[in-house]
């Protein structure tokens, strides 16, 4: 159902260019995104292979620890001679230097960040030991301090949520593995709490209060007018920004509007009926998977990662637009890895729910 829905995508993002209001435009973006979905295709494929994978989360959680370290250099120095550094105040009572890493957008490096944290705090909570743990649980600090000092708030909620599903798939099993699990969600909570980010939190909500906040409510609207007027195609993929003038609301205080700033109704008014269709799927694929993950409990071998992450990426598609990141895409692809690994344990602990006492065969 994941590969189908994400199927359905590329179909309603190839079945918007006729209609386009801005057709080259749209033929890039489309471009862009099939290369995505693309890397989708690889990484589902190749992240079941436990070695693979493996390593594959080593390079993520040292390039996460490296950018949170070079993220944290751009906000204590003014003329850090690494990377990018954006000023301004983006909902903040001050102008203050928001960490990009080696990004151009300090919203890309945040939600970077976010699924790199995710991938660490697994591996700490099926280390073999404390001690074994304890690097990981460095790395998940630098990373979290990091994601703070991107003063992202999609990658807040984002970092919140997955966190919080990660904890509710992968539950302890024994006293060393919730020792870890205490101490590793212990220390990057309160990474958190100590960073200069509490003051960007507490403008959040207050969100009635706060002109980047509000920003979103009322794209999110002109998004949903989109939808309504365009339900057959969309107004084609990436062309928010051209067809925006006719949707304009004077309360938005960003100009120009560039952004749709989210994607859970971006996609339904750039790519129709279809795209909602497909998001739904997705959404509706991810749940089913964790469901069934959380009823048979699964052993250390099985990566829960992705779907924590992709938990995370559904919450933030409602705060900013997340179908042209790579670190949306990789998520995903971790997810439909742990969904083709499990296989038919997943269809037998979830059909039951609906249809109680039928399980699906067990296919070699």
């Amino acid at each position: 159902m994941l590969d189908g829905s994400i199927g359905l995508y590329a179909v309603a993002v190839v079945a918007s260019l006729p209609t386009s209001a801005d057709p080259r435009g749209s033929f890039f973006v489309a471009i862009w995104i099939l290369q995505l979905i693309a890397i989708y295709v690889f990484l589902s494929r190749a992240f079941t292979d436990n070695r693979t994978r493996r390593l594959a989360f080593i390079s993520m959680v040292c390039v996460g620890t490296y950018s949170g370290l070079i993220g944290i250099g751009q906000a204590l120095f003014a003329r850090f001679p690494l990377g990018f550094q954006a000023i301004g105040g983006s909902g903040l009572p001050f102008a203050v230097a928001r960490a990009t890493g080696f990004f151009d957008n300090p919203n890309t490096f945040g939600v970077m960040l976010v699924l790199c944290t995710l991938v660490a705090l697994e591996c700490a909570m099926t280390a073999g030991s404390v001690r074994g743990a304890l690097p990981w649980v460095a790395s998940a600090v630098v990373m979290t301090v990091g994601v703070e000092l991107s003063y992202t708030r999609a990658a807040y909620v984002g970092l919140l949520v997955g966190v919080l599903v990660l904890l509710g798939l992968r539950a302890p099993r024994t006293r060393r593995s919730a020792l870890i699990l205490v101490i590793a969600t212990t220390i990057v909570l309160v990474s958190a709490v100590a960073t200069q980010a509490s003051q960007r939190v507490m403008s959040t909500s207050a969100s009635t209060k706060d002109p980047s906040s509000m920003d979103r409510i009322y794209l999110s609207l002109a998004s949903i007018k989109m939808f309504r007027d365009h339900p057959g195609m969309g107004v084609g993929v990436g062309a928010f920004s051209q067809v925006y003038p006719r949707y304009r609301d004077p309360r938005v205080n960003v100009s120009p509007v560039t952004d749709p700033h989210q994607s859970a109704f971006s996609i339904p008014a750039e790519t129709g009926l279809l795209g909602l269709l497909a998001e739904g799927g997705v959404a509706i694929a991810l749940v089913w998977a964790a469901v069934g993950v959380r009823r048979f409990a699964p052993g250390g071998e099985l990566s829960l990662a992705g779907l924590a992450a992709s938990g995370a990426f559904l919450a933030m598609s409602f705060l900013n637009t997340q179908q042209y990141t790579y670190s949306f895409w990789i998520a995903l692809g971790l997810a439909s890895a742990t969904i083709l690994q499990q296989g038919s344990d997943l269809r037998a602990g979830v059909m039951p729910l609906i249809v109680r006492g039928f399980r699906w065969p067990r296919f070699p």
